[in-house]
């Protein structure tokens, strides 16, 4: 009996041997393979729109294979669609190159932060510094974030025939590394929609030039940049000036541009803080030498608002196109409307706990015109 369970004890003894050594080597098996399975994988690039057919679309959902074109593009001839909906992580872009596309929609249509820019390249790590651009028949931003981005000397340009900007999704056009060329939303065709709750902020070098907006309740933060588009009626539109920046409207013919803003909507030129010099917001000429018409519609809120102490109030200067040199040519007006109540709140603020005085400045060619048909 003595040497039969002897012999168990061994035989329990080489099966757990066994055992153990097989289960370690399959513990060993399963942490490589979930080692495997947790590496981050390389990230692949859509970087041409080879794939797109007429009537087609090329879906960038994943951020494992994000939109990255950065190779000369024409294709002009063919309706498509591109819709982006990667997460933040991602950067969908078109940089350093011409991409032209004149009948494509490309939708942004993720979360807030899904991002799509065009932008120049800088020439970092040897690479070659160039102007970006990038024009198609439709943008819609549903949800997300677009970026136009300026590089020095070297432009970017976004033009689309039409420009939709849905609630809570922005556009963002500035220059970087102090920018010389303009950063560009639109061109001189350029219908826009802009739902309640979304922005358009034009930073330094930024530019939003267009043919017509129509808005819900949208909003322009000029942070330096230039404001180009003239509507055909009234829009409820608000405007944050954060920065000096300017007012300039094509015209058409002899008939000057013109900004309507319907009653409800908000210009808020920001105050500056004490001891500073006013941000200010200007009405100008364009490049023609033609005048631009702002129209604000009674009940406009016009104010200065103070944050953070400042109380150094804003400025509106107007200033049209004087006579060619050698006095050729006729000069021409550019224009404020509004009511002597809603310029008397602008100038002495009821609330002036939260809003600073404000000033006006009619340099050469300027009109005010107040609504009740008096004229100064």
């Amino acid at each position: 009996m003595k040497q039969t369970n002897n012999a168990i004890k061994f035989l329990m003894a080489q099966y757990r041997a066994i055992y153990q050594s097989a289960y370690l080597k399959g513990l060993t098996s399963a942490i490589i393979v979930t080692a495997s399975l947790a590496a981050p994988q390389a990230q692949a690039a859509t970087t041409n729109l080879d794939q797109a057919t007429s009537g087609g679309t090329i879906t960038i959902s994943q951020d494992s294979d994000v939109l990255e074109l950065t190779t000369l593009i024409t294709k002009d001839d063919l309706p498509f669609t591109v819709k982006i909906s990667t997460s933040k992580q991602a950067v969908n872009k078109v940089e350093g190159v011409t991409v032209s596309a004149n009948k494509a929609t490309f939708e942004i249509n993720g979360s807030k932060d899904t991002a799509f820019k065009v932008a120049a390249s800088t020439g970092a790590g040897g690479g070659t510094s160039a102007a970006g651009s990038l024009t198609i028949g439709t943008l819609d931003v549903k949800n997300g974030i677009v970026t136009v981005e300026a590089n020095g000397a070297n432009a970017a340009t976004l033009a689309a025939s039409q420009i939709n900007v849905g609630n809570g999704s922005q556009i963002i056009v500035a220059g970087t590394n102090n920018p010389s060329a303009a950063s560009t939303i639109g061109d001189t065709s350029t219908k826009y929609n802009l739902e309640y709750g979304s922005t358009i902020s034009l930073g330094p070098s930024g530019a939003m030039l267009g043919q017509d907006v129509v808005s819900t309740g949208g909003k322009i933060v000029l942070n330096g940049g230039s404001y180009q588009t003239p509507t055909t009626s009234a829009q409820k539109i608000d405007f944050d000036v954060a920065a000096t920046s300017s007012i300039t409207l094509p015209n058409s013919g002899d008939t000057l541009g013109a900004l309507n803003i319907a009653s409800g909507s908000t210009i808020d030129i920001k105050a500056a803080a004490t001891g500073s010099t006013a941000k200010e917001l200007k009405i100008t000429a364009n490049t023609d030498g033609k005048g631009s018409i702002v129209v604000l519609q009674d009940g406009v809120s016009l104010k200065s608002s103070k944050e953070n102490g400042n109380d150094v109030g804003g400025v509106i200067s107007v200033s049209g196109g004087g006579a060619a040199a050698g006095g050729g040519g006729t000069p021409s007006n550019s224009e404020l409307h509004l009511t002597a109540k809603t310029l008397g709140e602008f100038l002495k603020p009821t609330d002036s706990t939260n809003n600073a005085s404000g000033s006006l400045v009619l340099d050469a060619n300027s009109t005010l015109k107040f609504t009740n048909d008096s004229s100064v």
